[in-house]
């Protein structure tokens, strides 16, 4: 189920001008991102866009 988010529906909705906040534990899935934001704890320890 995710990957059809990730494969099909995440880039037509980037393809519509859509803004999309995603949040995951799978760094795997952040090549998709036009800008990522890592959190760790308390701080932002990166915030750059792709």
């Amino acid at each position: 189920m995710l990957a059809l988010f990730y494969l099909e529906r995440l880039p037509m909705l980037k393809a519509e001008g859509k803004t999309i906040v995603a949040l995951t534990h799978d760094e795997r899935d952040c090549h998709l991102a036009d800008r990522i934001i890592k959190l760790e704890p308390g701080r932002i320890a990166l915030a750059a866009p792709l």
